[in-house]
């Protein structure tokens, strides 16, 4: 858990300590990460690091040993304030943690889940991404990158997920799914609240064949 010092990771934290798992935690402030840790020494290991600063991976992948594995990466760290002015640095700052930091952070997990074979990558954004707060600019445009980015993470997982474990499809099928997932992809009106991942369409077109609207209905 990134971020795991204060807020929703300290008492996510709290949660995986009380039903006995192996916590991994990390943060800035080495204090408060020490004040977790002596909770349940046995179960907990620590490692202070910056998600702003380029030897986060290093440290990441240092407390993963300690733990022994990782099965689950939580990233809770994010900085928000309100910022009337725009004064720069404030917003800088901003887009430091929440977008370099979190750049930095999820693809560190993201290639060791991958090399892995399994895994599970959460993070935490906010609704600001989905429709900006005037006082905090930055912030909001930060969380609707993160919103934007692990969308493409879920949606490159999928694919990946597809081709490595499922049957693969025919030349003429696979042809045949992706001219069905551009006309999806590019209908402006379609009744989907999301771009669907390329295998739901592979389910959705077996069970439909060539009728949109059964289609949509099934996405």
């Amino acid at each position: 858990i990134i971020g795991a010092t204060s807020g929703i990771g300290r008492e996510v934290a709290l949660l995986y300590i009380a039903q006995g798992w192996k916590v991994g935690i990390a943060g800035r402030r080495a204090a408060e990460l020490e004040a977790l840790r002596s909770l349940a020494p046995n179960q907990v290991s620590a490692q202070t690091l910056d998600v702003t600063q380029a030897d986060a991976t290093q440290k990441l992948h240092a407390l993963i040993k300690q733990v022994g594995g990782m099965d689950v990466f939580l990233l809770s760290s994010g900085i928000g304030k309100q910022n009337y002015t725009l004064e720069i640095e404030t917003e800088l700052s901003t887009a430091a943690t929440n977008v370099e930091g979190f750049i930095r952070m999820t693809n560190a997990a993201y290639h060791y889940f991958e090399e892995q074979g399994y895994g599970h990558l959460a993070v935490i954004s906010s609704i600001a991404g989905t429709k900006g707060i005037g006082a905090a600019a930055a912030y909001s445009a930060t969380k609707k990158f993160q919103n934007t980015y692990i969308e493409y993470l879920q949606f490159d997982t999928v694919e990946k997920v597809f081709y490595d474990e499922v049957e693969a499809p025919s030349e003429k099928e696979e042809k045949k799914f992706k001219e069905i997932y551009e006309i999806v992809q590019m209908t402006p009106d379609a009744p989907l609240p999301f771009r669907p991942p390329f295998r739901f369409l592979v389910n959705a077109y077996q069970i439909a064949g060539d009728d949109l609207e059964k289609i949509f209905d099934i996405l």
